[in-house]
């Protein structure tokens, strides 16, 4: 579940906010990104995965963080990197869940 919000929310913000507010923008091989969309990206992707964790299971706090810190940074490296399809970044997303054993 915590990999389609990110793929869906983050990706949506960010597009959103670089529009409208980018000023720092760096070249990918899919055109031109930026900065702010990038951080606006990880901010949404970190709320996405730690907020269905905290609800949903029992894994301590500090565990929590650090999958949510992973799953944001992972989601933002594989939004940078555009030529994976949509649904290909969703099932890295859902193994690196299921590699932790947890339902998440």
């Amino acid at each position: 579940m915590s990999s389609f919000l990110i793929l869906t929310f983050a990706d949506a913000s960010a597009a959103l906010i670089g529009i409208f507010y980018g000023r720092f923008q760096y070249s990918t091989s899919e055109g031109a990104k930026t900065l702010e969309g990038s951080l606006v990206f990880f901010q949404t992707a970190f709320l996405s995965a730690l907020i269905p964790i905290l609800l949903f299971t029992t894994i301590g706090r500090a565990e929590t963080l650090m999958i949510a810190l992973l799953m944001a940074l992972l989601a933002m490296l594989l939004d940078a990197w555009p030529t994976l399809p949509e649904p290909v970044k969703a099932g890295i997303l859902a193994m690196v869940k299921a590699a932790k054993g947890k339902n998440l």
